[in-house]
């Protein structure tokens, strides 16, 4: 996944949707893994990690403003200094497997990927500390920093789940403050989905039963977290800040999606020839490797992968989020 930062743009007054910094949830921007090569591979949509458009570019529409976005996949909040993720993004490359189709074998290509808060302080140098007061700057960011907790490097010990979204919720504020100093007034901020309900992690629960519920107590202490951290960002500068932490995956929204047209809440639409998804390390679809296979019925699916989701998803989404917003427009009308 990736997180962080989106700004849009309305015409006339110049202010728009920025992406500031974010995850593969909302990037539109294919990685470019050589001179020749973009990533992810089809059957994904132009770069972006799903079968289309995803919710920041219909959010923009749905408003009338423009998307300028700067999100990176594979981000995390860089509040985790012993974080590979902070550093780089590793893609298997199943095309150099030894032997061939065996994931644990196969080299890596390795890729940049700035974590939130250096993407953020890249990005106010950009704008010379001249950002337009009407942008609304979009923070998505947390399903890595999650996926490190549990897998990686900084992986959590002693079930130190409050510590760990401590310095997430400091580094989202961080990021607030800084945007803010350099003139931007309208935010929305999202909170972390829930991951436990993803394909990946129903996968690795046949070998670890627990993990479902360890993922979801470390969402809950980070939106537990983040949202008081917002509510002080707001309260401190009197910016107009929206926090969406509501979800389509949300417990209390899944009786209902059947009647928003959807019939596979678990399973991911595209799957791979090889077992890219035996372990998190290969949670990403390897480089040189199509789909063996797309479902007939992905407006069905909420998810399009084992982690990502469907452009459909995306659009009903983006609707719940633009009719949250209007408040947040008509604080600083242009």
């Amino acid at each position: 996944m990736e997180m962080g930062c989106t700004r849009t743009q309305r015409g006339a007054s110049g202010a728009h949707i920025s992406s500031v910094r974010g995850t593969s949830l909302v990037v539109r921007k294919a990685l470019r893994l050589t001179h020749l090569e973009k990533y992810p591979p089809l059957p994904y949509f132009q770069g972006r990690w799903s079968n289309g458009r995803v919710y920041t570019e219909y959010l923009a529409g749905m408003l009338g403003l423009r998307l300028v976005d700067n999100a990176v996949g594979g981000a995390t909040t860089g509040a985790h200094n012993n974080s590979v993720l902070n550093v780089i993004g590793s893609f298997p490359d199943a095309r150099r497997c030894q032997p061939p189709g065996m994931p644990p074998a196969c080299p890596v290509q390795v890729v940049a990927v700035p974590s939130l808060l250096t993407q953020v302080a890249e990005y106010v140098k950009q704008e010379d500390q001249n950002i337009n007061h009407l942008d609304i700057m979009l923070l998505e960011i947390g399903p890595n920093d999650v996926f490190g907790g549990l897998f990686g490097p900084a992986k959590i010990k002693d079930g130190d789940y409050d510590g760990f979204a401590d310095r997430m919720a400091g580094a989202i504020w961080k990021a607030l403050m800084t945007l803010h100093g350099a003139g931007a007034r309208r935010f929305l901020v999202f909170n972390v989905p829930p991951i436990s309900r993803t394909p990946l992690i129903s996968r690795l629960a046949g070998a670890n039963a627990a993990l479902p519920n360890r993922t979801a107590v470390l969402v809950d202490a980070i939106n537990g977290r983040l949202r008081p951290r917002v509510d002080q960002f707001r309260q401190l500068t009197g910016a107009a800040v929206v926090f969406y932490a509501n979800s389509l995956l949300d417990a209390q929204t899944q009786p209902a999606a059947p009647a928003l047209g959807f019939t596979n809440l678990r399973d991911a639409c595209s799957t791979f020839p090889v077992d890219v998804y035996g372990s998190p390390a290969f949670a990403v679809p390897p480089v040189g490797v199509e789909a063996a296979s797309v479902c007939h019925n992905p407006g069905e699916h909420i998810f399009w992968d084992h982690v990502h989701f469907t452009t459909r998803f995306h659009w009903l989404q983006a609707g719940v989020v633009a009719a949250e917003m209007a408040p947040l427009l008509a604080s600083f009308p242009p």
